[in-house]
C-alpha cells in the first residue's frame, strides 16, 4: 500500500476476526500528483517480491489512484509475476471496487472522495464507463499527503451532506460509492446509509470482502 496511508491497517482489522494476520509492504510515495502515483506503482513488483518472501498467502493492491496512470493490462501483468514469482493469487482494490458494485442491483452512484478534483472527475468518468450514473459527486480536494494523512470521517460526513442535498430522487435508488484506501470510513458508514437511505460501498469494503473471497478459494480475483 502507499506509504502515506494512515489508515487501511485499521479498516481491514476485522479480517483479524478470520484468522487472517496482514502484511503490509509499504510502497514509497512522495506526493498527491499523478506523476507521484505513477513512480509509486513503479515499485510494485519490488514489493511482491518482499511479501512473497515473507510468507504471505496472498496479496493485495491498496491504491485506486493507479488505475488512472497505469495501462489497463497493468493488473493483469502484475498478476501474472506474482503466479510466475511465487505461485501468489493477487487482486487490487479497483478490481474489488468494481466486483463489489456488480453485486449490488443499481446503475446509480453518489461518489464521495478525498481525491484532487481533476483525479475525482476522472474516477467519475470511469465510473461512467463502467455503466454507472454519477448523480451527485464530491470530494474533500486534498492535495498534500499531510492532509490525507490527517484526514479524520467527520469530513467525509460533512461532504455527504453537502453532496446528498438535493440530489435527484428520480429512478432507482442510488448506492454512495466512496473512493480511496486511505479514507477513514469505518466508523461513518452506519451515518452515510442513514443519511442517504441507501447502501454504501467504500474501497476498503471491498478489499476486505475481496481478501476473504481470495483466501476462501486459494484463486486470484481479478476479473474484466
Amino acid at each position: 500500500m502507499p506509504s502515506n496511508n494512515a489508515v487501511l491497517e485499521t479498516e481491514l482489522g476485522s479480517l483479524h476476526q478470520h484468522g487472517i494476520q496482514l502484511i503490509f509492504e509499504r510502497i514509497p510515495s512522495s506526493g498527491a500528483t499523478m506523476e507521484h502515483v505513477k513512480a509509486m506503482a513503479g515499485n510494485t513488483r519490488e514489493a511482491v517480491v518482499r511479501l512473497a518472501g515473507a510468507g504471505a498467502d496472498g496479496l493485495m493492491y491498496a491504491c485506486m489512484w493507479t488505475t488512472l496512470v497505469t495501462p489497463p493490462e497493468w493488473e493483469r501483468d502484475l498478476a501474472d509475476f506474482a503466479r510466475v514469482l511465487a505461485a501468489l493469487p493477487f487482486d487490487t482494490a479497483a478490481a474489488a471496487l468494481w466486483r463489489a458494485l456488480r453485486r449490488v442491483d443499481t446503475e446509480r452512484l453518489a461518489v464521495l472522495s478525498a481525491y484532487p478534483r481533476k483525479v475525482h472527475e476522472q474516477m467519475c468518468a470511469l465510473l461512467h464507463q463502467h455503466g454507472y450514473e454519477v448523480y451527485a459527486e464530491g470530494t474533500l480536494d486534498l492535495k498534500r499527503l499531510e492532509d490525507i494523512r490527517n484526514l479524520h470521517g467527520w469530513q467525509l460526513l460533512e461532504l455527504a451532506e453537502k453532496v446528498l442535498v438535493g440530489a435527484p430522487e428520480a429512478g432507482a435508488p442510488g448506492v454512495i460509492c466512496v473512493l480511496g484506501t486511505d479514507v477513514p470510513t469505518l466508523d461513518i458508514v452506519t451515518d452515510l446509509e442513514q443519511m442517504g437511505a441507501v447502501r454504501v460501498i467504500t474501497s476498503n469494503q471491498a478489499m476486505t470482502s475481496a481478501a476473504l473471497e481470495m483466501l476462501n478459494s486459494g484463486q486470484e480475483t481479478i476479473s474484466e
